[in-house]
């Protein structure tokens, strides 16, 4: 499961034990350490994600911070292919769960299996999913059109349209 959007990895795991140069390159968005819980002496985690204090205390959760590769030039859209097709190299036009995908279904377009291998919640499918021949994740735009569809095997009422261009749209498909 891939999830789309953005995360500022440094107000969510907040380094206590670089605190002061934190909060100073960051004044306007640094959190203060007063609401931080304390994962350990080095990291912090804000009071809005407390749901997870409980995972850290009971050992199910773990934090790998800092990760990246060398020669990195700063390209947020670069990185992202690097990291969806692990070529820091060539501009790959796979991914790398797309490649092994495509060993495990080789069929997949004629036959393909019963449950989805990805689900990517967000607009459009990932590079990391991508293969020679297709995308292989599910795409929705919200988990709560993933409900639905898991709920009632449909997305959209074809029968009751709305009376728009839109459910003119929807009636013709």
């Amino acid at each position: 499961i891939r999830l789309k959007g953005g995360n500022d990895g440094l107000n969510t795991i907040v380094p206590l034990n670089q605190y002061g140069t934190y909060a100073s390159q960051r004044p306007n968005i640094a959190l203060a350490q007063s609401s931080l819980y304390n994962l350990s002496t080095d990291y912090g985690l804000p009071s809005y994600m407390s749901s997870l204090q409980s995972r850290w205390g009971n050992g199910e959760m773990k934090v790998v911070h800092g990760v990246g590769y060398a020669g990195q030039d700063l390209s947020h859209f670069r990185s992202s292919d690097i990291w969806a097709s692990t070529d820091a190299v060539n501009n790959e036009e796979t991914g790398w769960m797309g490649r092994f995908f495509e060993n495990e279904y080789p069929n997949f377009l004629l036959s393909p299996p019963a449950i989805p291998p990805a689900i990517q919640i967000g607009s459009l499918g990932n590079l990391a999913f991508e293969g020679i021949q297709t995308n292989y994740a599910f795409s929705v735009a919200d988990p709560q059109q993933l409900y639905n569809l898991a709920q009632n095997g449909w997305q959209h009422d074809a029968v009751n349209v709305p009376p728009c261009t839109y459910g003119d749209q929807l009636s013709f498909l």
